[in-house]
């Protein structure tokens, strides 16, 4: 899959027509589902700088570039209904797709073989919660909406992206890890964290029980 610089730059080569205006080149829904998720990747991507230069790696071409790519994604300040405005300039893309490779150390790859595996891993968990009458409602229902993020990201993984997919599924452990404190059914939930499933390409899924 991709991570967030290689997700904005594809979705930047789908806009980018200087023959058109760009409202009608982006085509986005009435929700602005596309514009949506480049907000994301510019995040995604602001994350990964951050990570660069806690390590001291040299991020100045690209966080001169980043505020054009805000502009970019909001055509500011132009108007979305001229020609003037449908293209976006050969520099911004290639220090944008530039930036991929660099972004790849930050991102781990998922392997979408194991998805079927995670996802027998989420009703696992659901089942247990479940079963678990000692924890509040209120931490059953956060874990539900951490489990329902994730299968969110798997249906549309193709435009959410690695990124996204390996914050859910920390938050969803880490919220595991505060119920085995929490839960008189410790030895459940230890169970269940010690057997988890990650789809990386970095780490197979453990063997569940």
């Amino acid at each position: 899959m991709a991570n967030p610089a290689e997700l904005l730059y594809n979705l930047f080569s789908q806009w980018d027509n200087p023959s058109s205006t760009p409202y009608h080149q982006r085509d986005d829904d009435a929700s602005l589902t596309n514009h949506r998720l480049a907000v994301k990747y510019l995040a995604e991507i602001n994350s990964i700088l951050k990570a660069m230069e806690n390590e001291s790696r040299r991020t100045g071409s690209f966080r001169r570039m980043y505020p054009e790519w805000v502009k970019t994604v909001f055509v500011y300040p132009n108007h979305w209904g001229s020609s003037e405005y449908g293209g976006i300039s050969n520099h911004s893309l290639d220090v944008l797709e530039t930036l991929i490779d660099y972004a790849d150390d930050y991102v781990q790859r998922v392997d979408q073989e194991k998805f079927d595996d995670l996802k027998k891993y989420l009703d696992r968990i659901e089942k247990e919660l479940l079963d678990d009458s000692s924890l509040a409602t209120s931490v059953k229902a956060s874990t539900r909406a951490l489990i329902q993020n994730i299968r969110t990201v798997i249906d549309q993984y193709a435009v959410r992206g690695d990124f996204e997919f390996e914050q859910c599924l920390n938050n969803l452990l880490g919220n595991l890890a505060l119920i085995t404190i929490q839960s008189q059914r410790k030895d459940t939930w230890e169970r269940c964290l010690m057997t988890s499933c990650s789809p990386t390409s970095s780490a197979a899924c453990r063997a569940q029980h």
